[in-house]
């Protein structure tokens, strides 16, 4: 976060398998969504990220399922626009994969998931695999 100039949030076909990515060149032809967080929604995604807590017994490879269908990514832009980390998210599952290691990335957790998929629907992706996914997540907001 502290070599970050931009985050952005992004949704792409769940059939592409997994994010589109070149030699750390992003194929944006291959994004569905493509949003550039604000200060305060970079705040609350750092929020969620680094300071959310969560029950030790309940981290993610306690309830990771194996289906891994990714749709969505938090890029990180230093400020020559230059892409310098990932993270792709199967909120399906709850798996992740990354091309960085931090010691949040062990921490996740169900109730970190579900606030990263309110986030990716408060700041505007709409694409989330199928329309009950999508339902979902309203319902919750309300």
């Amino acid at each position: 976060f502290n070599k970050s100039e931009k985050i952005v949030i992004v949704s792409f076909d769940v059939q592409l398998g997994k994010f589109p990515i070149v030699n750390n060149i992003v194929d944006t032809g291959k994004i569905s969504e493509y949003i550039i967080l604000n200060n305060a929604q970079t705040d609350s995604l750092t929020n969620i990220l680094l300071n959310y807590n969560y029950p030790v017994t309940n981290t993610i490879s306690v309830i990771t399922e194996s289906c891994y269908d990714p749709r969505h990514a938090i890029l990180f832009y230093n400020k020559h626009n230059d892409l310098i980390a990932y993270l792709e998210l199967c909120f399906s599952c709850g798996d992740y994969e990354s091309n960085f290691e931090a010691y949040w990335l062990e921490q996740f957790c169900s109730g970190k998931y579900d606030l990263l998929k309110s986030f990716f629907a408060e700041a505007g992706i709409t694409y989330f695999g199928n329309a009950h996914e999508l339902d979902i997540i309203i319902k919750e907001k309300q």
